[in-house]
């Protein structure tokens, strides 16, 4: 099992390591250099774009003599290039690491430093003050966590998959569908700890002075050693984006690490910020009549409502789900799953839209609620097909609902594999200016003919009835980001699919998009 994760691609490799503990990961990593090993690091393995499955027989390059120079300590090399082929691979897996190490109050909220193994789960049982093993705490940090008990908080970026490590979410600068308003995981990650390929240590706090001047850097790893170095210079996309490693001018260097995969080192140990919860939290679910609807409602809520309501809240997400995905859902709820999802409407034809409000206070709430309905009632929303959260459970039912999605899309595919197709799905991760969303959207629907899956003959092979490519489209319209997901039957489909993903791929480039807005790059891409 550990030579997979979501993505199904399947590895292979000649050990694997379970780190409890920092040192382990150093003796590892100086092992693995000793005898010449690669090393593929896993957390969760919830990624689906294969980053956490190892590959043995990788090559590794060695250059130290392009804009990096190393002294005095161990880091010296000789600025020399080489290509050496490694003699196996290794995995190191940080499941383990699950401790809390410390609590220390910001004046934002609280900064909290686990071990990178930490799920969300867990995580929001630490601010419940559920399931804490506090042996590591000091006094101080004792203390913190008796206030956070006493209010809400929360970690803003909310990934979907709760059962995904912190260090996951550091290394590949994960988000949500409340990236809209408060952006990736980067925002709320504020001191890294990273075992480095020769295992050294290095420590990097956003309150600390690891910044960049201009483009150059340095940073110390160890006590008199020091590593400098020249950042790259290359255009970013102006949009949501997690594709390679960030560079900026003057940029604080841990933001270099976040999101670079492992590529530079491997996180032992993350802090990160949570922050008080708003005094209200609504959610709404609303079945617009048709795709067009949906499209101007969504561009309605990222800019007017945002507008209208700064004095009173502010809109959080912004998600929507495709007909096709809906319809794929619904053949699972008639099968008796998900039995604790919010209730469709009858007529799914424009897919749905779900919105998360954040206000102050129940009031402010109410007031931005009531300008929903205005403009809901004005474009003829029939009240019948929009759903509104009263209180922590239904708003739990409306996350599930959308978390219900992907599930689908990955039990299709696991039914259809079943049948002797060894096929993955293909999803895209595509991004793109807001200017463009529209015209790659409708590529999307012109391409895919969103045509309604029928899943009745997963049970006789040949059975499956649906034209055209099975296919579901959701994911974070807020942020101009959808997830279109190709679900192929036989292997001329996934040629198909895949052809029509490096198009959407190409495509979204043009545009000035990005191909991998917040999973990583991983093996897949």
């Amino acid at each position: 099992m550990y030579l997979t994760d979501e993505s199904r691609l399947e590895g292979d490799a000649d050990f694997i390591v379970f780190c409890e503990t920092e040192d382990d990961i150093k003796d590892a990593v100086s092992e693995a250099g000793r005898i010449g090993l690669g090393i593929t690091v896993q957390g969760a393995r919830t990624g689906i774009t294969g980053g956490a499955v190892p590959v043995r027989g990788a090559k590794e390059v060695i250059s130290a003599g392009s804009g990096v120079d190393s002294g005095p300590g161990k880091h010296s090399v000789e600025g020399k290039r080489v290509l050496s082929p490694l003699k196996g691979e290794a995995v190191l897996n940080l499941g383990k690491m699950k401790q809390v190490f410390r609590i220390r109050e910001d004046e934002k909220g609280f900064r909290i430093k686990t071990g990178p193994g930490l799920s969300l789960t867990e995580i929001e049982n630490i601010l419940k003050g559920e399931a804490v093993d506090i042996s590591l705490l000091d006094d101080e940090s004792k203390q913190n966590l008796n206030k956070i008990k006493k209010r809400k908080y929360f970690f803003p970026p909310d990934p979907t998959e709760k059962s995904a490590s912190i260090g996951g979410i550091a290394a590949n600068c994960a988000s949500g569908s409340r990236s809209f308003y408060y952006g990736s995981a980067r925002n709320f990650i504020t001191a890294l700890e990273i075992v480095l390929a020769d295992s050294s240590l290095l420590r990097l706090d956003r309150a600390g002075s690891s910044k960049a001047a201009d483009y150059s850097f340095t940073v110390s790893p160890e006590p008199g050693d020091y590593i400098k170095g020249i950042l790259p210079h290359f255009d970013r996309p102006e949009c949501k984006n997690a594709a390679g490693i960030f560079v900026e001018k003057d940029m604080d260097i841990i933001d270099l690490f976040i999101g670079s995969e492992g590529i530079l080192g491997i996180i032992s140990s993350v802090e990160f910020l949570v922050i008080p919860e708003p005094a209200s939290v609504n959610g709404l679910l609303i079945f617009p009549p048709d795709i067009s609807t949906n499209l101007e409602l969504a561009e309605y809520f990222k800019s007017s409502i945002i507008e209208n309501s700064l004095n009173m809240g502010i809109t959080a997400a912004v998600e929507y789900f495709g007909s096709d995905a809906l319809m794929l859902v619904s053949t699972y709820t008639k099968e008796g799953l998900f039995k604790s999802l919010f209730p469709f409407s009858e007529d799914s034809r424009g897919g749905a839209l779900y919105m998360e409000i954040h206000s102050d206070n129940s009031e402010s709430g109410e007031r931005i609620l009531e300008s929903i309905w205005t403009e809901l009632g004005k474009r003829g929303i029939d009240e019948n097909t929009v759903f509104v959260s009263d209180g922590d459970a239904d708003l739990s039912r409306m996350k599930d609902f959308r978390h219900s999605v992907p599930e689908s899309v990955n039990m299709t595919i696991d039914r259809i594999r079943k049948q002797g197709n060894d096929i993955t799905k293909l999803g895209t991760d595509l991004a793109v200016p807001d200017k463009y969303f529209r015209e790659l959207f409708d590529i999307y629907c012109s391409d895919l003919e969103l045509s309604v899956p029928d899943l009745s003959g997963f049970e006789a092979p040949g059975g499956l009835l649906s034209k055209g490519l099975m296919s579901a489209v959701f994911g974070h319209i807020g942020d101009s980001h959808l997830h279109v997901n190709i679900i192929p039957r036989s292997l001329d489909e996934y040629h198909k699919g895949k052809h029509l993903v490096k198009k959407w791929a190409e495509t979204a480039v043009l545009m000035g998009g990005t191909v991998s807005a917040e999973h990583g790059t991983g093996r897949l891409k």
